[in-house]
């Protein structure tokens, strides 16, 4: 399982305590708040899943859309069926 060094930004190979999502490990510089922001902008810079998440914003978006569009013409459109079969006979 890869490992990501938060600080560094690098992956490694290590799975010694059992693989994870990732760590700090040891602060470059003996920490401050400068590394600290950097860590912030790498992570800020990390966007993937960023696509996956917008795909699903739009595509809820576009059922809440076309739900209220046929809830809408749903009235119009069984009044000329209605009228189609009460001109057909039936």
């Amino acid at each position: 399982m890869k490992r990501l060094d938060l600080w560094s930004g690098e992956e490694s190979d290590d799975s010694s305590d059992g693989g994870g999502l990732g760590t700090f490990g040891k602060c470059p510089g003996g920490g401050g708040r400068r590394n600290k922001m950097e860590l912030l902008k790498r992570l800020h810079r990390n966007e993937e899943g960023q696509d996956i998440i917008e795909y699903g914003l739009l595509a809820a978006f576009i059922s809440i859309v076309a739900i209220a569009a046929i809830q809408a013409i749903g009235p119009l459109v069984q009044g000329f069926f209605e009228d189609v079969e009460d001109g057909l006979g039936g």
